[in-house]
């Protein structure tokens, strides 16, 4: 009958799930979708991901060339952990298509620098970010992450929590785990179906180590599996080489053909007696003469000789006869096509025109590289991030930088071209556009001297002209807050530091020049400063003499008394709103 609390908890459980019909009938189907499977065993796949490795990543030259071209291409862009500032901006940002980075691009980097903005180098997630583990910088890291993902379908990332101290729970450490040693454990009884990873490895014939790890301490990325049995293969990502394989193994087998062709073709042709003027024992000595010092690469394009009446035999055919190479060119941009890229990048012969290239490169990160990239932050932001989020209490949100990639610089110039003249936004709105800062002297808009209405003004157009006013802007911040910003400038400049970001230390020029600042960059100040004061010890340096990059980066933003006058201005603002 069970014990009371076994009745207890079942009754509950029961009534949850009654109130949550919606909720029963997606447990009720992932049950179906998992019915052959076991309470407490790892889910067999039948897929060979480590013949994908083996047999395709380690020993095929095309599969490693376009692999690691993605990957090269992956660890090149810059990421970074920002703490969100405006919500709506924020969620606006988001809702963009992956589109918009290519026809768009001055929309998604407005929204970017009006929602989000950078933490400072020492906070925990930034550090993280930058050294994800003790073995590995965040380069390496993340081409191992999609490299996996590229060749086995699948990659899995442990994040090894704090246990103790005031950070408990906390991800300090990421580690990649290879996938192709990696099990699913699932049941179709438990609510959450996924019970965790092992991570499976076997040496010699019969020895086998396992290593468990629980659901919630590992992030799973995958690619879409269609192969639903019952069994939990679906839990798998589906490799980009397992639709490929016949391709896959057609190249091997053509660089085996070519290597075989090489070394045990030797002679290319026979010298030989007419028929039937050779004895039995003078074939044989032939034949021993002929493997002894004609096979092999050395040897290649040697003729043999043989003695009495000559007659020429072809007896091998060229890599070009055999259409070898042709093989081979057909195989690589079959395997590009399975990654979605252009041969182009792969000295393809028949495909090396310049403009191709260039193209090429730029298609490699519009619909390669950014979509890997969008799926991988989606996860660290579903994942790390929101670990981070309930333990900190903070907003965090972690993005790459479009800006930092050289293949769409010229979409850049584009976009600059397009808003110069584009009378109808804000210089400010221009400048953010462009990456820079907003200026409080840029908050209006400047319309061509030109334009002339076509009849008279309407009523409703005047009043909206006669009520028209600039943006207020504030330099009335305490002295104290300027004399803090210049001498964390003096520090810098006396004991150069890789402390602050470029906004920050911008943000410090201007109040050691006393320049006057917008309503919007008070409230950025207030909500930067807010936060980094948890970071500032008082002093610029620690007891080692080395630099305390919280104090500075607090001070270049003015500090205490720059805290105190921004809290003052907004509550004043909103008073007023």
């Amino acid at each position: 009958m069970g014990n009371l609390a076994d009745r207890i908890r079942s009754q509950s459980l029961g009534l949850a799930r009654a109130m949550r019909p919606n909720y029963t009938k997606a447990h009720n189907i992932q049950s179906a979708l998992l019915q052959f499977v076991g309470t407490d065993q790892p889910i067999a796949y039948d897929d060979n991901t480590k013949e994908y490795v083996e047999k395709g990543y380690v020993y095929n030259p095309d599969v490693y060339s376009v692999v690691n071209t993605i990957t090269n291409a992956c660890k090149g862009v810059k990421f970074t952990v920002y703490e969100v500032t405006d919500s709506h901006k924020h969620q606006k940002y988001m809702r963009l298509p992956s589109e918009a980075k290519q026809f768009q691009l001055d929309k998604v980097v407005r929204y970017k620098h009006q929602s989000l903005v950078e933490v400072p180098s020492d906070d925990f997630l930034a550090k993280i970010i930058k050294r994800p583990n003790h073995l590995q910088g965040w380069g390496e890291f993340i081409e191992s992450t999609i490299g996996f993902k590229l060749i086995t379908g699948n990659t899995y990332i442990h994040g090894a929590k704090l246990e103790n101290g005031a950070n408990a729970g906390l991800v300090k450490e990421l580690y990649v785990l290879p996938s192709q040693y990696m099990r699913i454990k699932a049941s179709h009884n438990d609510d959450n179906h996924i019970l965790g990873y092992v991570l499976e490895l076997t040496s010699g014939m019969t020895s086998t180590q396992s290593v468990k790890f629980p659901e919630d301490e590992v992030m799973h990325l995958k690619y879409f599996n269609p192969d639903y049995d019952g069994d939990g293969s679906h839990l798998y990502g589906l490799s980009p080489l397992r639709a490929g394989a016949r391709v896959v193994r057609q190249s091997n087998d053509s660089y085996t053909a070519q290597m075989a062709q090489l070394q045990n073709s030797g002679a290319m042709g026979i010298l030989a007696v007419e028929p039937d003027s050779m004895t039995e024992e003078q074939a044989r000595q032939l034949e021993r003469d002929y493997y002894r010092k004609y096979t092999g690469a050395f040897n290649r394009g040697k003729i043999v000789v043989a003695g009495a009446n000559m007659d020429w035999k072809q007896i091998g055919l060229s890599p070009v006869d055999l259409n070898i190479i042709e093989s081979q060119k057909m195989s690589l941009r079959d395997i590009c096509n399975i990654y979605g890229i252009n041969s182009a990048l792969l000295n393809d012969p028949d495909n090396k025109v310049y403009n191709n290239v260039q193209e090429a490169r730029k298609a490699l990160y519009m619909e390669k590289v950014l979509p890997e990239l969008d799926t991988f932050r989606d996860e660290l932001n579903r994942w790390l991030t929101a670990n981070y989020n309930e333990v900190t209490g903070k907003n965090y949100y972690i993005d790459y930088d479009l800006e930092s990639i050289p293949a769409i610089q010229k979409d850049m110039s584009e976009m600059i071209n397009q808003i110069k003249d584009s009378w109808w936004i804000t210089a400010n709105e221009k400048r953010i556009a462009m990456g820079y800062d907003d200026d409080p002297v840029m908050n209006q808009y400047f319309i061509p001297a030109n334009f002339i209405p076509f009849g008279a003004p309407t009523e409703s157009a005047m009043k909206a002209l006669t009520n028209y006013k600039v943006e207020e802007s504030f330099d009335n911040y305490p002295k104290s807050a300027t004399e803090t910003a210049k001498s964390a400038l003096e520090f810098t400049e006396k004991s150069p530091n890789n402390c602050a970001t470029a906004v920050g230390k911008r943000r410090a020029r201007d109040l050691a020049q006393g320049n006057p600042l917008s309503y919007d960059v008070v409230k950025r100040t207030k909500s930067y400063l807010s936060r980094a004061k948890t970071y500032d010890t008082g002093s610029f340096t620690d007891e080692d003499g080395k630099p305390v990059c919280g104090s500075i980066s607090y001070a270049y933003w003015g500090g205490d008394s720059m805290l105190s006058w921004a809290e003052r201005i907004v509550e004043q603002q909103e008073q007023d709103a």
